[in-house]
């Protein structure tokens, strides 16, 4: 027994034998004493209602911290040559490291990141031979193991129209193989590079009102011998006429060059540019930001053309796609409803 254990019970007997108290008394601070040392009723219930809440907050911590598999999603996954498509990989993480290949002939998929994952706009060019294709990602995460997937892409025929032009053997000399070369290099430096974001705003903006001259896509001759496609669409405007911006962006180039004449390329973000061709003059400088309708020149004739007119251009990375396209629908809208 120890020594206050002892001193208890000396403490109890005294209280009896100096009539101070009584057994029954005692049995009554006993029971008090053991109704003392049990928590009440109202502490038990905050305790639990604690427990209970840790339990959740530790649930969500849990979910939180776990990683949705990823989901390739493409849309359309059904379309014609010099159309596009949007690729989206959703539940990425930053870390991941994450592939995404096609093997649609010169077509390199890039890739920004988008909510909660990457997107890409891919191209189709226009000589593309119809048939079934692939887009297939590939992510490897923190964890062990690899996560891949692959969808189909069907591409459909489409028939594209001609067009013929007899011009003068020094007017064909303005779009020589030399005279190309020298364009060339700052076309590729414009474009190579783009914004991480979208610039662009809703739909694509016709850039010029007027009459249509040359379709998209068409198989051109030139005195007799194909020389190409053609890599946007002819309208023919009065010398002079306000050609606006299709959306809004950076001015990435702006220049005279011997093909296309003074021409401007606007850079709206995720690889996505457009291009305004054989204008008279221009409007707008290197690295300036444009709005959706500002305008960036005027209709001429400059460069290899033979007549007053615009020529208006979408590229992809370096595919060129159908402008109408883009007045038809913007691209970011064709995610509405797939991403969860």
């Amino acid at each position: 027994m120890t020594s206050k254990n002892l001193w208890d019970k000396v403490r109890v007997s005294g209280l009896i034998r100096c009539g101070r108290t009584s057994p029954g008394v005692l049995r009554s601070h006993n029971k008090l004493q053991e109704k003392a040392a049990l928590p009440k009723p109202r502490t038990l219930n905050i305790v639990i209602l604690l427990l209970a809440a840790l339990a959740i907050l530790s649930d969500l911590c849990i979910c939180e911290e776990r990683v949705l598999s990823p989901r390739l999603i493409l849309n359309p996954s059904r379309l014609h040559p010099g159309e596009f498509l949007v690729v989206f990989l959703e539940g990425v993480e930053p870390d991941d490291k994450v592939s995404l290949q096609t093997n649609l002939p010169q077509t390199s998929l890039k890739a920004y990141p988008y909510r909660q994952g990457l997107i890409s706009l891919v191209g189709v060019d226009c000589r593309t031979p119809p048939g079934e294709y692939y887009i297939s990602a590939r992510v490897r995460g923190k964890e062990p193991g690899v996560w891949q997937e692959n969808l189909r892409l069907i591409l459909e025929p489409k028939r594209f129209t001609s067009q013929y032009l007899q011009v003068s053997p020094k007017k064909l000399e303005v779009r020589s193989s030399e005279k190309w070369q020298q364009d060339l290099p700052h076309i590729r430096e414009a474009r190579s590079r783009s914004s991480d974001l979208p610039l662009w705003e809703e739909r694509f903006l016709a850039p010029l009102k007027g009459r249509k001259t040359t379709d998209f896509g068409a198989i051109r001759y030139i005195n007799g011998k194909e020389v190409g496609r053609h890599s946007g669409v002819d309208i023919a405007a009065p010398r002079g006429t306000l050609v606006v911006a299709a959306n809004s962006g950076i001015v990435c180039l702006a220049r005279f060059l011997n093909v296309t004449g003074y021409t401007v390329i606007v850079d709206h973000g995720l690889n996505l540019f457009t291009s305004y061709c054989h204008l008279e003059s221009l409007l707008v400088k290197e690295g300036q930001k444009v709005v959706r309708g500002q305008g960036i020149g005027r209709v001429g004739s400059s460069g290899f053309a033979t007549g007053s007119h615009l020529h208006w251009g979408v590229v992809i990375g370096s595919t060129f796609i159908d402008p109408h396209l883009l007045v038809k629908k913007n691209p970011l809208d064709m995610l509405d409803g797939e991403i969860k």
